[in-house]
């Protein structure tokens, strides 16, 4: 059987073909399934910095109802302090007057308005300080929310860049994936209308050697396992078969038919080979048509030149 080097071709185009296909089927499903990772991990980040922007609100809200809640107080207490000094001030002023006038039971009593207006002003400086403490305790919270939300917002924008760069690659994945599928279904459906024209040739070259086996008078049971060929020397047509392994092995059969579809020589297989195989007088089978024996002969004629041409074809 004759190689055809254009089916070989395009079975070597497809398988080509074929390998870029899974190629790109591979690259389709790792960059879908980076995307897939990519995707969830931004995912989580929009719910963490979304969490994060939240208790940002929340504290930012607490400070400035504390400072709304404070301030007032802070303020009164920033303004009722001078007057508590000038009142120690005072106090003190005329308790050592007092002294100096040997009056001790006047000086004992302004002595203890002053301690005790020192107690009322430290009283309210360390309520001035409690109130701005928690003032600046939240202020501290919002500050670290600020850092905590900068690297949560850092960190969404990374993965939201790299589920940008894994989706566009997907993309172009899935673009490749698609030229090199259609592609393929070129190269395939090229190869099967080749492949179909072969066996179809194939088939019309069978026909023709059912054909020839026929009007030579080949036994049945030999049908499909017949070689026959053509001599264009003394153009005539010779048929090998039941030989060992092959048709034309040991031990075959010959049948000879010249260009008139008359048959010269005889042999059955497991005969021995010699003249006396010759017939003495031209022997036609009187079944077949002279016309459709001579149609088989011109096939076979032409099915001969084509393998000749297709042999060329090989060499050139």
């Amino acid at each position: 059987m004759i190689r055809d080097s254009e089916l070989d071709r395009l079975g070597a185009a497809r398988r080509a073909a074929f390998e870029r296909l899974c190629g790109a089927r591979r690259v389709l499903n790792e960059t879908l399934a980076e995307r897939s990772i990519a995707g969830e991990h931004l995912r989580q980040a929009y719910i963490d910095q979304r969490e994060v922007s939240q208790r940002k609100k929340q504290a930012y809200t607490h400070a400035a109802s504390l400072k709304h809640s404070h301030q007032p107080h802070i303020d009164e207490i920033e303004a009722v302090r001078p007057q508590y000094r000038k009142k120690i001030n005072d106090a003190m002023f005329r308790a050592r007057q007092a002294h100096n006038h040997r009056d001790v039971t006047t000086r004992t009593q302004l002595t203890m308005v002053a301690e005790r207006t020192k107690r009322e002003l430290r009283s309210h400086t360390e309520r001035r300080w409690q109130l701005v403490s928690e003032i600046h305790n939240a202020l501290s919270v919002c500050q670290e929310i600020d850092e905590r939300y900068a690297t949560a917002l850092q960190n969404f924008e990374e993965k939201q860049q790299r589920y940008l760069n894994a989706r566009a690659a997907h993309i172009t994945a899935t673009a490749t994936h698609e030229a090199a599928a259609l592609a393929h279904d070129a190269a395939e459906k090229e190869f099967r209308v080749r492949l179909e024209m072969i066996q179809a040739r194939r088939q019309r070259h069978t026909a023709v050697y059912q054909a020839i086996a026929v009007a030579m008078d080949i036994p049945l049971p030999y049908f499909g396992r017949i070689r026959i060929v053509y001599k264009e020397a003394d153009c005539t047509v010779h048929a090998y078969f039941g030989g060992v392994r092959k048709p034309d092995g040991e031990g075959h059969g010959h049948y000879v038919m010249d260009i008139n579809g008359i048959c010269t020589y005889r042999r059955e297989p497991r005969m021995s080979k010699g003249t006396h195989n010759f017939l003495s007088y031209p022997h036609y089978d009187t079944r077949h048509a002279p016309e459709a024996v001579q149609k088989a002969i011109a096939s076979l004629i032409a099915v001969h030149r084509e393998r000749q041409a297709l042999r060329a074809s090989l060499v050139s």
